[in-house]
């Protein structure tokens, strides 16, 4: 199936908090929430596949450093209203309503859902002097040519920069 983007949504936020690890083992993650401002119910992916963009700075400068997940990558993070590649599945996919004018929040902590630990992995992927941290999360999703609900949303979501810790283990620190 070929890669496409949709636009951000209108009518409809996503919204992104840091959480800290709580339990030993869970891991740190994001508290995520969803408004949908829309006079009709929405239908998301549940569980949700978000992407993750991950950027560093010294406060006058951000750079990218990583991206994981698979539902809605963005094509520029920084971009706030920029584009997203759509993440599409055809099977085995279940769904949240979120009714009109209603907002649904969740955590998402790192041992259920890898994809939201930052791991930069190499040594090119901080520079001395990063002392700052962002995460902006996204979720674009379809089923291709498979049947899906009528108010499947159709268009990407993304929250704002998170600011997140400083990484302890930074061969930059």
């Amino acid at each position: 199936m070929r890669s496409h983007t949709v636009a951000q949504c209108r009518d409809v936020s996503l919204h992104a908090a840091y959480l800290a690890e709580e339990k030993a083992g869970e891991g740190a993650g994001f508290l995520l929430s969803i408004r949908n401002d829309r006079a009709s119910a929405i239908e998301v992916a549940d569980p949700m596949p978000l992407g993750v963009d991950w950027y560093a700075g010294n406060g006058s400068s951000w750079q990218w450093r990583a991206s994981s997940g698979y539902g809605g990558s963005l094509l520029n993070a920084l971009d706030p209203k920029g584009r997203m590649f759509v993440y599409s599945s055809a099977t085995g996919v279940s769904y949240r309503t979120i009714a009109p004018h209603a907002e649904y929040s969740w955590p998402v902590f790192s041992k259920s859902s890898p994809n939201v630990l930052y791991r930069p992995g190499c040594q090119h992927c901080g520079y001395q002097g990063e002392e700052q941290f962002r995460a902006v999360l996204s979720y674009a999703f379809t089923v291709g040519a498979a049947a899906h609900p009528p108010d499947l949303l159709n268009c990407g979501l993304r929250s704002g920069p998170v600011v997140m810790p400083r990484l302890m283990n930074s061969p930059h620190r």
